[in-house]
């Protein structure tokens, strides 16, 4: 038996932490799984713009807003390239958590015109 707070091992016939005061379990849950949470994630901008893509990842960066960019290489893949002035052929989205979605669309709103 284990406990899942302080991960201590006890002997069979122990049911609860002495230290923590929690009850044991069969088995523990590796370290990452253990710290593991859940993030829903929400498309904030949707773009092909390059400059517009820029800009909202410094907008979010500067505000310290997690976010993930969801296809920008995609023209790596494709030997096409994304830089320079042309623009993305694919269309490029940032995504935040749910959570962060009412800050992010207000920061963001003067330079999403395609969302």
């Amino acid at each position: 038996m284990f406990c899942p707070e302080c991960r201590a091992e006890y002997v069979k016939g122990i049911t609860e932490c002495p230290e923590c005061g929690i009850a044991l379990v069969d088995m523990l849950a590796s370290k990452s799984e253990a710290g593991a949470v859940d993030v829903v994630l929400v498309t904030v901008l949707e773009t092909s713009d390059r400059m517009a893509l820029l800009m909202a990842r410094s907008i979010l960066d500067s505000e310290g807003i997690r976010y993930v960019v969801v296809g920008d290489r995609f023209q790596d893949i494709l030997g096409i390239g994304g830089s320079g002035s042309t623009p993305y052929l694919a269309r490029i989205k940032i995504q935040v958590a749910q959570e962060d979605e009412p800050d992010a669309k207000i920061l963001l709103e003067g330079i999403v015109e395609d969302t």
